[in-house]
């Protein structure tokens, strides 16, 4: 019997490991600068705060649009509605965890008319 079920959103949920990464690479900005402040930050050259001001500088002048637009390119793990049926069906409580964009965590509840709990931290 299952009780409750936890989801990483990023690469489980999604065909993607990082959808961050991902809007970095389809703006061109990945290899030349993001990965870079990445690198930085995880060799502690650089603070959190000062990675996440970098990095966030990278997208000046996008709209929320086109960074929901971008995302929307990421495919979801062809299982996920599969069990996402089921566990509805079952009132299974659900959580979905990521790091990533709660926007993506909410198109999946939107597409899968699933009301799991969101901890997300963007």
């Amino acid at each position: 019997m299952i009780s409750s079920v936890i989801f990483d959103l990023d690469g489980t949920l999604t065909m993607v490991p990082s959808p961050w990464r991902y809007v970095h690479e389809r703006l061109g900005v990945w290899e030349n600068t993001a990965y870079h402040f990445l690198n930085e930050w995880l060799a502690g050259r650089i603070s959190y705060e000062e990675f996440c001001r970098r990095d966030t500088s990278l997208w000046n002048g996008r709209t929320v649009g086109e960074i929901h637009a971008l995302l929307d390119e990421i495919d979801l793990n062809r299982h996920v509605p599969a069990v996402v049926e089921r566990l509805v069906a079952r009132r299974i409580p659900s959580i979905i965890i990521s790091s990533g964009f709660k926007y993506l965590a909410a198109k999946i509840q939107e597409q899968c008319g699933w009301n799991p709990l969101l901890i997300c931290s963007a």
